[in-house]
């Protein structure tokens, strides 16, 4: 009687008319106070909704010759997650993400090295820590888009005889749209991510790889920022088929002469590991380098400098960082890594009316596609995710209809709403508690036990597919969800479409 009395009292309430094509929403929230864009977690990321994203990747990341099934990489069922947050101002988005890595690395397969006594690079099977964000711009079409954000941005080695799209280097780095564009938001450490700062503290740091593999590092700079369009063959966009520069001023150069047999620039002095793993071209106006942009270091020079670098269990980097000019430079990008964890920050302007980026408008909703990549073997533990979907707080409307409810926990209105054939619930828990979910007819009748466990304080979210404790799909109609801890007990409503 007192759970039909509860669902009367709701059953008047108006409901989301915001019906989402994805299973998984990352929820923007409006905030007065911005985040410093640096990867330190600021108190106003406590207000923002977690969003936990399943990574897949190839069956065997330690076996080079599996990264030809893609299977592994689509299943997303991979001990990878990407932990996402979002928050806004009148102006501007901001992203958090935060995902584990057991090295950090700077290190590319062009990086230099002196220690034979001549110019090497030995890090051939390295490629920089990085993540990866695509917003489609329009309408997106082509097979295999649908089946997740790698196909925004696929970066593998197949053999050149199978290779899908046939190369002269056997790389995939390719984007496989059939049609449409997108933006690709694509971080990498030891690119113009560390352009205006980059610093360590108790780094342990592998002096063979040069991978840092306890401490924290930290960098702030810009985005390398691209978009994603139809492919091309190699002969037409390199080694990047389908992704492209955009129209601003790239935030690099290449540290390397014409011929490509030595660094252009190294530092006479670094000062720490950090700054060893950095060029930029404000060290080289200010005479902190030696070497030439024609004939590169010298030997003699290499010979005299080099035991610096030796000392820090350093290498020279493979790219001269510099400031952005126009839209490359429109995403700020901060990011720590500390003790097997990266955790990484992005700003920008809502909407900076350039046609090669996402414009966002609040009352809209934007399909995304993720993916991190782990350093080692050049690109082979490249783990990406489904496509989720990212909305604005004042887009959907999120009813806490209970009074004078203790706050140990929250109830959010469930995504999409409307729904078919399955839908989100998230809930907050402020404190650890035995937490219970269940939904109901409007009758009142138990129709599905989604949960019943003892969870600790944080953000969550449980799917419900729609069907009935027996496995079978109810029919279309008024449901209801309640969560309920102890005698507290908050309950929304939802419709299901058929």
């Amino acid at each position: 009687m007192k759970r039909l009395f509860v669902f009367s009292i709701f059953f008047s309430f108006l409901f989301s008319s915001f019906i989402y094509s994805q299973n998984r929403v990352l929820r923007a929230i409006k905030v007065t106070d911005a985040p410093v864009i640096d990867g330190v977690v600021d108190q106003v990321w406590d207000s923002a909704t977690e969003l936990n994203v399943q990574l897949g990747e190839t069956y065997d990341v330690h076996n080079p010759a599996s990264i030809t099934d893609c299977n592994g990489c689509h299943s997303y069922n991979s001990t990878y997650t990407l932990k996402l947050k979002a928050v806004y101002t009148t102006d501007r988005i901001y992203m958090l993400a935060k995902w584990t890595d057991s090295t950090a690395s700077l290190t590319r397969n062009g990086s230099w090295d002196f220690s034979t006594g001549s110019w090497t690079k030995p890090n051939s099977e390295q490629s920089e820590d990085r993540i990866a964000l695509f917003f489609p711009i329009g309408q997106i079409t082509g097979n295999p888009w649908n089946t997740g954000g790698c196909m925004a941005k696929c970066h593998m080695y197949y053999p050149t005889d199978t290779d899908p799209h046939v190369s002269s280097h056997g790389i995939i780095d390719d984007a496989w749209f059939e049609s449409g564009k997108a933006d690709m938001w694509h971080s990498k450490a030891g690119r113009g991510a560390a352009y205006l700062s980059a610093s360590g503290s108790n780094l342990t740091v592998n002096s063979t790889t040069h991978e840092v593999t306890n401490g924290l590092f930290s960098m702030t700079g810009f985005i390398d920022d691209k978009w994603v369009g139809v492919w091309a063959h190699d002969s037409i966009n390199g080694e990047d088929g389908g992704r492209y520069g955009d129209a601003g001023g790239s935030g690099y150069s290449h540290n390397r002469i014409g011929d490509k047999s030595r660094p252009k620039y190294m530092e006479t002095a670094p000062s720490d590991f950090a700054d060893a793993m950095v060029l930029t071209d404000i060290e080289i106006t200010n005479g902190e380098c030696v070497g030439d942009a024609t004939t590169g270091v010298s030997d003699a020079d290499a010979n005299t400098y080099w035991a610096n670098y030796a000392t820090l269990s350093a290498i020279i980097p493979e790219r001269i960082l510099k400031a952005p000019i126009g839209s490359r430079g429109d995403i700020d990008f901060g990011a720590v890594w500390n003790n097997n964890e990266w955790t990484a920050e992005f700003s920008r302007v809502l909407k900076n009316n350039n046609d090669d980026d996402v414009q966002f408008d609040l009352n809209q909703k934007y399909t995304f596609g993720s993916a991190t990549f782990e350093n080692s073997r050049h690109g082979f533990e490249h783990r990406v995710s489904k496509m989720d979907t990212l909305i604005f707080d004042n887009a959907v409307k999120v009813d806490d209809f209970s009074e004078n409810i203790p706050n140990s926990f929250k109830l959010l209105q469930n995504y999409p709403n409307p729904f078919n054939p399955s839908t989100v619930i998230e809930y907050q828990i402020t404190k650890p508690m035995n937490v219970s979910i269940n939904i109901y007819d409007v009758r009142g009748k138990l129709i599905k036990e989604l949960l019943n466990e003892e969870k600790s304080s944080g953000n969550y979210s449980i799917v419900w597919n729609g069907k009935n404790n027996s496995g079978n799909l109810v029919a279309a109609g008024t449901y209801f969800y309640q969560i309920q801890s102890g005698e507290t007990i908050k309950v929304m409503k939802m419709i299901l479409l058929k």
